[in-house]
């Protein structure tokens, strides 16, 4: 069954209702942990005896102390207790990994087998890894392990295989995108109606709520079978881009017949070893990696960090409000969209209609043809449209390159994440309750610019033929480093969450190697194009 291009908005109000109930409930962590602590998950690690944990300035004694106790003079089962919090930091650290290098090997599978049996393997994943999550009890703790990682294997196939219905739009593909990356982000507030529902003073277990939810999960399996192909939705004829095209080969043929299309096949790409040693896609995997750490960190400490600069009641509250920020994610996705395309309107102006070959294979170091020489680089590298009169966009933006006005739309949402990283690591450092909003606010905005910017250069300036084997392997390659996440947790532990934090804004402000090459990168390239014109000239 092929899906219906005249119910397509039905398809993507499903599919948004789909990716926000079962997506992304790995980022809904901090309430999750909340609940788990209270039905006593690994509380078997906390003891009565002195746990002396420096936290920032403050020292954590002993349970029974530092936080109110229960009726019966016990300690609370949601207190603090840093052997429990170690190992529940460890949960999410592994369910992390397991989302990126999840995603990669899902990937492969809907690569060879089509849709519908990436969706019936993803269903079932999810199904497992909710009955798993949902059977997670204080004798039984070790089962949120592969519960979790599960979950979140199951979740980002949904968003995987359901992005493919942007195709049959031939206008706004990229804001359906959006709709669905930001049903993803707000998927965290799922959480917070299982942190209501399952609290220990609703007298409601946390296996109810995970098994109704889990059961609720059989509804993806309409558009499994009604909705969806067994294979792929094909993009129409008039969506078609020619990527890595050379330009001069678009003009001439379009100067001879406007409709004559431009095969594929013929297409000399660079090879995707010489991307992938590029200094450029090294660069981008580096940047991911910094920056995804540094957000994977603040979700896993975030219930211990709240813990120790408010009081039991306040962390509740606090964390329903950066959930229920995490889920404004819809609205903050559209924005890295919408800011992305207006800086390459105002790059790229009517100059330009795509990325020439040449372009490619300077970006990817490819060195399996010819070099270029200073004629044909200024031929068809860095020629300008010859139909349309480009000197408004040279007095607007300044731009004779063509890989200037490719690059540099990418360069300021780029160090604009960075710095949103940055921005954060030097919020955390205080311990003002109301500086916390605003911290929220900014890890929202940090998250959907990490993910946004993260898959659209990628896009933009590689061919799309190697998209898959990028994308993925720089997954795998962050989700590996993601595991640094457990060491900085045991760090904070010992020395304090401050030092900690100190680190990291180090190692986000190094982010910003990356957008400052590609600055450099993109001003040799204008230097470059006035001396090869001046020699033309001469």
């Amino acid at each position: 069954m092929e899906a219906n291009p005249r119910f397509r908005f039905l398809y993507v109000v499903w599919v948004f209702f789909e990716v926000f109930l079962f997506g992304g409930l790995l980022f809904g962590w901090g309430s999750l942990v909340f609940v788990l602590k209270e039905h006593g998950v690994y509380s078997h690690l906390c003891d009565n005896t002195n746990d002396t944990s420096p936290m920032g300035n403050t020292t954590v004694t002993t349970i029974t102390t530092l936080f109110n106790q229960t009726q019966d003079g016990g300690p609370s089962k949601s207190s603090s207790c840093a052997a429990r919090d170690k190992m529940l930091s460890l949960v999410f650290t592994i369910a992390s990994l397991m989302n990126c290098a999840g995603s990669a090997v899902m990937g492969q599978i809907n690569f060879k087998f089509g849709t519908r049996v990436t969706r019936l393997c993803a269903f079932f994943v999810f199904l497992t890894g909710g009955l798993l999550t949902s059977f997670t009890t204080e004798d039984r703790s070790w089962i949120i392990f592969p519960g979790m990682s599960l979950l979140s294997i199951g979740g980002i196939s949904l968003l995987m295989t359901n992005a493919q219905f942007s195709m049959l739009f031939t206008k706004g593909s990229s804001t359906v995108i959006g709709v669905v990356c930001g049903a993803f982000d707000g998927s965290a507030g799922i959480m917070i109606i299982l942190k209501a529902r399952s609290a220990v003073r609703t007298g409601v277990k946390l296996q109810w709520t995970m098994l109704f939810l889990t059961g609720l999960h059989l509804l993806t399996l309409i558009n499994t079978f009604f909705f969806l192909p067994r294979n792929f939705i094909s993009k129409s004829k008039s969506m078609e881009v020619v990527l890595g095209t050379d330009m001069t080969t678009l003009d001439s043929a379009a100067s001879k017949d406007a409709k004559a299309p431009v095969k594929r096949e013929e297409v000399n790409l660079p090879s995707v070893r010489s991307c992938i040693l590029s200094s450029m896609y090294l660069l981008h995997v580096t940047w991911f990696c910094i920056v995804q750490l540094r957000f994977y960190y603040f979700l896993s400490s975030l219930n211990s960090w709240l813990t120790d600069i408010l009081t039991e009641k306040d962390v509740s509250y606090f964390t329903n409000v950066s959930t229920y920020t995490l889920m404004c994610g819809l609205l903050s996705t559209l924005l890295v969209g919408t800011l992305y395309d207006f800086f390459k309107r105002i790059f790229r102006a009517l100059c330009l209609t795509g990325f020439s070959l040449s372009s490619f294979k300077i970006l990817c170091n490819d060195s399996t043809t010819k070099p270029l020489t200073t004629k044909e680089r200024t031929k068809e590298h860095f020629l300008e449209h010859p139909q349309v009169d480009c000197t408004l966009h040279l007095f607007v933006t300044g731009s004779r390159s063509r890989l200037r006005r490719e690059l540099m739309p990418a360069v300021i949402p780029l160090a604009l994440t960075a710095l949103l990283g940055v921005g954060l690591s030097v919020l955390v450092l205080f311990r003002e309750q109301n500086l916390l909003y605003l911290t929220f606010i900014l890890v929202t905005l940090f998250r959907s610019f990490l993910y946004g910017m993260g898959t659209s250069f990628l896009g933009a300036m590689f061919p799309s033929e190697y998209f898959g084997i990028l994308y993925g392997l720089m997954l795998i390659l962050g989700g590996i480093f993601s595991l640094v996440q457990y060491g900085l947790f045991s760090w904070g532990d010992a020395a304090g969450f401050t030092t900690v934090n100190y680190f990291l804004l180090i190692l986000v402000s190094m982010a910003l190697i990356h957008p400052l090459y590609q600055w450099l990168v993109c001003r040799r390239a204008e230097f470059e194009w006035i001396s090869n014109h001046q020699d033309d000239r001469k």
